[in-house]
């Protein structure tokens, strides 16, 4: 379960309307039949119901990209693969009238912002909706009757800093200001990208690896997550897991969809099927629930930045603090495959937890000799 939209599984419908506004979600919720209230948590009121006979969740993302990504990442998780955007813009040209609808081909964003965060400071980013959701949404648009501007928007982060744009962007074909749509762009739910260090399918970017964990590790798959966009019908991402000997139990540390090739994803989609299960491994221990489960068989080779605290896997959970696991941070496949070693052989929960205690001494004495 995501840690702000604290809703269970199947409570978030494939498409979704967010909006910034709780008020805008309520009002729209009255439009569905059957809807109930699936999140509260964080004040991002969510509901699912019916409209057209179709399921539809409507949530709030809040103000601004940072909020608005939260949402957007965590509603991808829970399994929303459609996402549109209702929300209030400042018209840059005369000619748009009050009420009127634009539909953004594209949206303009600063350099650095979210976007670093997601990118690194050498991209940017062509930030563009889906093709089909926007020629339908136009078309939808003019068979209700509603005026339509077709266009490129402007995503700003400052709401008070905006004196000159109706001039600067207007003049470049800008039609409008916002806040939320370059990052919804970026996240939107048919790219390969997963969320943060609970999916990988692209990694954010890092400047390089060099990190406190220098060691690779041998980690047991227990699970996938099904591609999207170019992986679809392969396993987009692995659920992996380290072994400890003293319960003969596999504690999950990480999900890798970093450093696959498309060879790689064939192969692994082949290779892991012969170990497919209906339902999690009894010597499997996981919060997370993979779409697929596997007996534990298949070893792959695994590096990553560091090794982190996570509320998500069980990895050593409660060694360093309550209810808390460890994660490996980054991670990516090396490209081997160990087929010389049996699950068992793993890298083990202790070994994971030494790693831990060791990068936490060098991070002290780097502090300390500057």
């Amino acid at each position: 379960m995501p840690i702000h939209i604290r809703a269970g599984e199947g409570d978030v419908a494939e498409r979704v309307v967010i909006v910034g506004d709780p008020a805008r979600a309520r009002q729209l919720s009255g439009l569905l039949t059957d809807v109930k209230v699936v999140n509260e948590n964080r004040g991002f009121i969510t509901y699912t119901g019916t409209y057209g006979g179709v399921r539809v969740t409507v949530a709030t993302h809040g103000v601004g990209a940072p909020s608005a990504a939260i949402v957007i990442e965590e509603l991808i998780k829970l399994g929303a693969k459609l996402i549109i955007r209702l929300g209030t813009t400042g018209a840059l040209r005369r000619e748009i009238g009050i009420g009127d609808v634009i539909v953004p081909t594209g949206s303009a964003y600063n350099s650095g912002g979210i976007y670093m965060q997601y990118l690194g400071s050498t991209v940017n980013y062509p930030a563009v909706p889906n093709y089909d959701t926007l020629t339908a949404l136009v078309q939808g648009l003019r068979d209700a009757g509603v005026r339509v501007w077709i266009g490129p928007v402007y995503s700003s982060d400052a709401f008070y800093a905006e004196e000159d744009l109706a001039n600067v962007m207007g003049s470049r074909g800008i039609l409008g200001v916002e806040m939320e749509t370059a990052i919804l762009f970026l996240l939107k739910a048919d790219s390969i990208y997963e969320m943060g260090a609970r999916g990988w399918l692209w990694i954010k970017y890092k400047r390089d690896y060099r990190s406190e964990l220098t060691d690779t590790l041998d980690l047991v798959v227990v699970g996938a997550f099904w591609g999207r966009g170019k992986r679809a019908g392969t396993y987009g991402a692995l659920l992996i897991a380290a072994y400890d000997p003293k319960t003969d139990q596999f504690y999950t540390v990480s999900k890798v969809g970093s450093g696959f090739t498309d060879e790689d994803l064939v192969k692994l989609r082949q290779l892991l099927d012969q170990y497919r299960i209906p339902h999690r491994h009894p010597r499997v221990v996981s919060k997370m629930e993979p779409d697929v489960w596997f007996v534990p068989a298949v070893v792959l080779e695994i590096i990553g930045a560091e090794i982190t605290l996570s509320p998500l896997h069980t990895c050593c959970m409660g060694s360093i603090r309550p209810d808390v696991g460890l994660a490996i941070r980054f991670p990516r496949f090396t490209g081997r495959y160990r087929t010389d070693k049996s699950p068992e052989q793993a890298t083990t929960v202790d070994e994971i937890l030494e790693m831990y205690k060791e990068q936490k001494k060098v991070k002290i004495e780097e502090s300390a000799n500057p």
